[in-house]
């Protein structure tokens, strides 16, 4: 089967090892089969899954092209680079990044969350992960922000352990607190017996 030819957007390429500063879309488009139509006489196009990857930050660099559908020695599948996007575009979901969200960071306001949004930063993993390059794009104050960024997601990992402590302290104190309960109800079905008989020799 013989495509037309695929034009990408600048004609730029992106390296693999990047992934936490891209945005990845997967999607369908219609691509006119050459060999098929010259066969049947008609336009032929079927339908070919795409990939959009864009470089978090840039507004000029867009890459599209075929997805790659193997693995191979250089570099993965892109279902398997891009495992959670890849099964939303099938299920036809909202494809998001793995991260927290920009609107969910307290530190920024909407405006500034839907303003690194429109240039394809959508969480702080991605603002993070901006190149010196492209943070001009970002508007005043964007070098700050990534610093921020780093900074949130360093302090986030040295207190996942602080968290993880705490859940398992909470779960202890809740089993404690059920075997007490047990003990208590225990207790008092022992006890009624014991009072059954006393008041039978009264009588």
């Amino acid at each position: 089967m013989t495509f037309a030819p695929i034009q990408a957007i600048n004609g730029n390429h992106v390296q693999h090892g990047t992934d936490a500063g891209l945005y990845v879309e997967f999607y369908l488009e219609a691509i006119k089969d050459e060999e098929s139509s010259l066969k049947e006489g008609r336009p032929i196009f079927r339908d070919v899954e795409f990939i959009k990857i864009i470089p978090v930050g840039d507004k000029h660099t867009v890459v599209c092209r075929p997805v790659k559908k193997f693995d191979d020695h250089q570099s993965p599948s892109d279902a398997n680079r891009w495992p959670k996007q890849y099964a939303a575009f099938k299920n036809k979901q909202t494809q998001v990044n793995d991260g927290t969200p920009v609107e969910e960071w307290p530190i920024l306001t909407k405006s500034q969350a839907m303003m690194f949004k429109s240039v394809n930063v959508h969480t702080v993993e991605q603002l993070a992960a901006v190149s010196d390059t492209n943070l001009n794009n970002l508007g005043m104050g964007a070098r700050e922000y990534r610093e921020k960024a780093k900074a949130y997601i360093e302090n986030a990992k040295g207190g996942s352990g602080v968290l993880a402590l705490q859940e398992e302290n909470k779960f202890f104190k809740e089993q404690i607190e059920a075997l007490k309960n047990q003990i208590a109800a225990l207790s008092e079905n022992s006890e009624k017996p014991k009072r059954g008989r006393q008041q039978k020799t009264e009588e």
